[in-house]
């Protein structure tokens, strides 16, 4: 997926919010799409306290165990991107 400026939305930065909202939109209808809203921005606030516990935790514990870690957490993202079925409308 392209932009119109020839960034795909992982190069966009903060912009990527924007992607994310609007494909939420896509999904949700209409009557439902407030309710789809609180629960993205909840699912993401909930990975990012995770995310955040773990990387603390995992500093305080040893530093070479917490890049072993983001490592793995970046490379099967990049499995999960791989393998994901991109749709188009």
């Amino acid at each position: 997926m392209t932009r119109a400026s020839g960034q795909r939305p992982a190069e966009m930065g903060p912009w990527r919010f924007v992607v994310w909202f609007g494909t939420v939109s896509l999904l949700a209808d209409f009557v439902r799409r407030a309710t789809a809203y609180g629960l993205f921005a909840g699912v993401v606030g909930a990975a990012s306290l995770a995310g955040g516990a773990l990387t603390g935790g995992l500093y305080g514990y040893s530093i070479p165990v917490l890049i072993t870690v983001v490592v793995a957490v970046q490379v099967l993202a990049l499995v999960l991107l791989a393998v994901t079925p991109a749709t188009r409308r």
